[in-house]
């Protein structure tokens, strides 16, 4: 809530590659990759990037794939982001699972630390806009195991067999910091 954009100019905001995985949950549970899904999903993305109110007000930069050590850079800050939502969504969400360390405090206080200035460098932006999206929808075996699982609650014997799992973050980071604003 104590989060603005600077009002005097525009923020520059570097997109990171999304990381996007979209397949199918074959009958054992099990995500197998699409493709064809995971381009689209990306596209899509994209597309809604460039229309958002977001663009209308600050300079959005999608980053191409770096090689070498630039990208080596960008591939460990996507990793570590990718730990840092997850323990954000694990200890921060959920009130019983709080960390000691992090109980006390209000608001959102996390951050991939101050080596960010790198991706600034890097990128010649203020902020970094980081996606981690995994989308599996059931495939029609586990859509029939999960009908045969509900059939079993009404003999009494339930099996809460899932059909798809959808999971979605975004987080911006401000490249200064390191913080995730």
């Amino acid at each position: 809530t104590d989060f603005a954009f600077p009002k005097d100019k525009p923020a520059t905001i570097a997109i990171f590659r999304p990381d996007v995985s979209v397949g199918e949950q074959s009958t054992g549970g099990v995500n197998e990759p699409n493709v064809e899904w995971t381009e689209t999903a990306k596209k899509l993305l994209n597309e809604q990037l460039v229309k958002s109110e977001l663009t209308k007000k600050h300079n959005l930069t999608f980053l191409p794939d770096y090689n070498g050590e630039p990208g080596r850079l960008v591939g460990d800050y996507t990793g570590l982001f990718e730990a840092v939502v997850l323990s954000v969504v694990s200890h921060k969400l959920f009130a019983g699972d709080r960390l000691p360390t992090k109980k006390a405090q209000e608001g959102l206080n996390w951050s991939l630390g101050k080596g960010t200035q790198q991706l600034a460098e890097l990128t010649g932006s203020d902020y970094g806009l980081f996606f981690l999206i995994s989308d599996s929808y059931g495939s029609g075996g586990r859509k029939a195991l999960q009908a045969v699982g509900m059939l079993g609650c009404i003999i009494g014997v339930c099996a809460g067999i899932s059909s798809g799992v959808h999971i979605g973050y975004a987080g911006l980071v401000d490249l200064q910091t390191g913080d995730l604003v």
